[in-house]
């Protein structure tokens, strides 16, 4: 066993020197290649890994295979609803009136009052009529026409009952 100035003494002395001088720097020479893979083989990783994401960012090229176009189908024709009696903003002083019109031929109608609702059948020309009770005030109606395939028109009017209207005498 050596005593530590014989240590000291042998670590000093300069074979001891070469002989680690020597070790350093095939140490260092290791890790210098060892450092160089590492960053060449990150390198070729970021560098695929770019190139994969510009592949994925162009259009690809794909196959379109035309399909023939349908024709149109011929719109269902349209359905029409005129009101002839009442007019709209009509003042009365009766709790009844008729409610009358035109519309597709034996079309069913519907009319929405404020307090009931009432259903009326066109005939082949188209016309329809139904009587409707009011309430007191401004009644908001609205008729709907519903033709054989469904199709709808609308229609509104406002009628205003009142019992406070004097008629004037003739």
């Amino acid at each position: 066993m050596l005593s530590s100035y014989q240590t000291l003494r042998f670590l000093t002395t300069p074979e001891h020197f070469a002989k680690v001088s020597a070790l350093m720097r095939k140490e260092i020479i290791f890790a210098i290649i060892i450092g160089l893979l590492l960053g060449v083989m990150v390198t070729f990783g970021i560098y695929t890994a770019n190139r994969a994401l510009k592949k994925k960012s162009q259009p690809e090229t794909t196959i379109t295979t035309t399909t023939p176009t349908p024709s149109p189908t011929p719109l269902a024709p349209e359905i029409a609803l005129k009101l002839t009696e009442p007019e709209d903003n009509r003042l009365l002083t009766i709790p009844e009136a008729t409610v009358s019109g035109k519309t597709s031929e034996e079309a069913i109608v519907a009319i929405l009052a404020e307090n009931s609702e009432y259903f009326a059948q066109a005939d082949e020309e188209g016309l329809f009529s139904e009587e409707i009770t009011l309430i007191k005030g401004a009644n908001n109606i609205k008729i709907v026409a519903t033709d054989m395939l469904g199709n709808q028109a609308e229609e509104e009017l406002t009628l205003v009952y009142t019992t406070k209207l004097e008629t004037p005498e003739q």
